[in-house]
């Protein structure tokens, strides 16, 4: 959730880097997803960013992150 992010807290990570940065360029997939404490799930968390949530979820980067994942994970 950008708007309101919470996932870093429920998992105990760092907010940052996430999805934002992601949606940015400033990061890839990889260095985005992390391991979570449950076995077989990995987390992207909502990283930090001053964009607007429609703006960045309807981008044509939104696409691309999204082919990568579905590449790369189940």
């Amino acid at each position: 959730n950008l708007h309101r992010p919470a996932i870093h807290e429920r998992f105990s990570m760092a907010r940052t880097p996430g999805l934002a940065d992601l949606l940015k360029g400033e990061i890839t997939v990889a260095e985005a997803v992390r391991p979570s404490e449950i076995e077989g799930l990995s987390v992207i968390t909502a990283g930090e960013s001053e964009m607007s949530l429609a703006d960045g979820l309807g981008s044509g980067a939104m696409q691309t992150v999204y082919r990568q994942m579905v590449e790369q994970y189940d």
